[in-house]
């Protein structure tokens, strides 16, 4: 078996594998706690909206209805609506203001 110190290529290329495979897990470390603190900071207001809608049985959502329910503002629905499209929990028909979501049959996170 080789000695790492008594080849010093294969030592610094020892090395720097361990610390790319360090720095590589930090980042997905980092990238999943992101992820969740950004899905978990309104999920009470966003599940409210989707149980409200799922209780009622609609099958399709509009920003004013989302809107009238939580009480937010245009902007703060809007955000609301894309990130549960980009979730797949709604996908976007129409554009502007005839725009609306209807839900997909199956959720699958991306």
């Amino acid at each position: 078996m080789t000695n790492f110190f008594n080849n010093p290529a294969l030592f610094w290329t020892a090395l720097a594998a361990f610390f790319i495979a360090l720095f590589v897990e930090l980042a997905l470390r980092v990238n999943r706690r992101r992820r969740k603190r950004v899905l978990n900071a309104h999920s009470s207001r966003i599940e409210k909206a989707l149980a409200r809608f799922r209780a009622e049985k609609t099958k399709r959502i509009t920003n004013d209805e989302y809107q009238k329910i939580t009480g937010v503002s245009d902007a703060t629905a809007t955000r609301d609506l894309q990130k549960l499209e980009n979730l797949g929990v709604l996908k976007q028909r129409g554009k502007g203001r005839g725009a609306y979501y209807i839900f997909q049959k199956k959720t699958t996170q991306k």
